[in-house]
């Protein structure tokens, strides 16, 4: 008697906790059941992409070590989530390495860890995760590689050696190829995965300088109907669609636009006709732009007597604090400085030319004609760009 009873209480265990996950996945929501180490973490917060297609929010406070976090989703995505820590606990790395980026899905998941050493957290209960734990296995080396030669290039600056600083970038580059290979046949192998379209949303530009529009296309094309109608994947169509249309490519006329500068003062690019006009997308947290301002010092001092000008369009976002500190630390008050507004906004400049990539130069000629653009996939580089501003102002 004792033993039946014993197998219906486990029967309706196991019936409830079968309706409860049911339930869940029903209501496509998500439940993030945490365990971090205790005496460390205040709170949690994650920002994901919604089934809107707008970013969610959604945080929770630590007790004990413990939290749950909640929200809905209809298919997997990515998400960053970071902590607030106790009062005397302070980490000194930088904002990638204090927030972490995980992939959700619906379902009960787990996260255990440390929270101040994000690498370390664990999150179980999503397939995706899985995948992109996969994917991070074969490019983690890659990092560190990149990590190595970015610390040398630093140093190689600092003494001004410009013969190792030009050898450490072309081992830089090539590392950053290596890694956009590595991708791609992940990318071939997980087609129908949301961190595919997920990575290759965000680095496109990158992936396309490497693999080419057409390989892009090719991945894309072999998603099912599914990931196809996925935010990733109505958004990574759009992106393949501006690509086409040659947004701010050289030979067509430059996209006017109206707004303040860095001092609060009207700022128009019809303003400048009679000039060329170097238009430098960037911004405070882009290494490669902060590296390159030096040479566009030179540049700026070299022919700004014979009609050329710097309009620097900044992707800082509403962060003016960090905006306006780069510009006083790199020197580059000499010339003029706006920030673009949000994607989709009548202010979004680096929509209105298709800059997708950090740093972009665009030089548009006196009558208002795109005749270069370097640093991303649609143009050359900085030895075009130099060799094109020669050609101009030293005949």
């Amino acid at each position: 008697m004792k033993a039946i009873k014993i197998v219906c209480v486990v029967v309706l265990v196991f019936t409830l906790q079968y309706s409860f996950a049911q339930k869940i996945n029903a209501g496509r929501s998500f439940i993030i059941k945490g365990g971090v180490y205790v005496d460390k973490a205040d709170s949690v917060f994650i920002n994901y992409l919604s089934d809107t297609g707008k970013y969610q929010s959604a945080s929770a406070k630590v007790f004990n070590g413990k939290f749950i976090l909640k929200g809905t989703l209809k298919q997997p995505t990515g998400a960053i989530i970071h902590f607030k820590y106790k009062p005397g606990i302070t980490s000194k790395k930088g904002y990638w390495e204090i927030n972490k980026e995980i992939f959700l899905e619906a379902g009960v998941l787990s996260l255990k860890g440390d929270p101040v050493n994000l690498a370390n957290l664990v999150l179980a209960g999503s397939k995706t995760e899985d995948e992109y734990l996969a994917l991070e296995k074969v490019t983690s080396p890659i990092h560190q590689q990149q990590d190595e030669l970015a610390a040398l290039f630093d140093q190689y600056l600092k003494e001004k050696n410009k013969t190792k600083i030009a050898e450490t970038h072309v081992k830089y580059a090539a590392c950053e190829d290596k890694e956009k290979v590595a991708e791609y046949r992940f990318f071939l192998t997980h087609h129908n995965s949301y961190v595919t379209a997920y990575k290759i949303l965000y680095s496109i530009p990158s992936l396309i300088d490497v693999m080419g529009l057409d390989s892009i296309k090719q991945v894309y094309n072999n998603y099912n109907s599914a990931l196809k109608q996925s935010n990733y994947g109505k958004k990574l169509k759009k992106e393949i669609e501006k690509i086409e249309s040659g947004l701010g490519t050289p030979g067509t006329i430059a996209a006017n636009f109206k707004t303040d500068d860095i001092n609060g003062k009207p700022l128009a690019l019809a303003d400048f006709k009679g000039k060329y006009i170097m238009v430098d997308f960037w911004a405070s947290w882009c290494v490669p732009c902060r590296k390159g301002n030096p040479h566009m010092i030179e540049l700026y001092n070299t022919y700004k007597s014979k009609g050329f000008d710097v309009i620097s369009i900044s992707d800082d976002g509403k962060n003016d604090t960090a905006w306006k500190t780069a510009v006083l630390q790199d020197n580059i008050g000499i010339w003029h400085h706006v920030l673009t507004g949000s994607a989709g906004s009548k202010n979004d400049i680096n929509g209105s030319y298709g800059v997708r990539t950090l740093p972009t130069k665009i030089l548009i000629d006196p009558q208002g004609k795109i005749i270069g653009r370097y640093g991303d996939n649609l143009g050359g580089t900085d030895d075009d760009m130099d060799k094109m501003l020669a050609s101009i102002f030293n005949k």
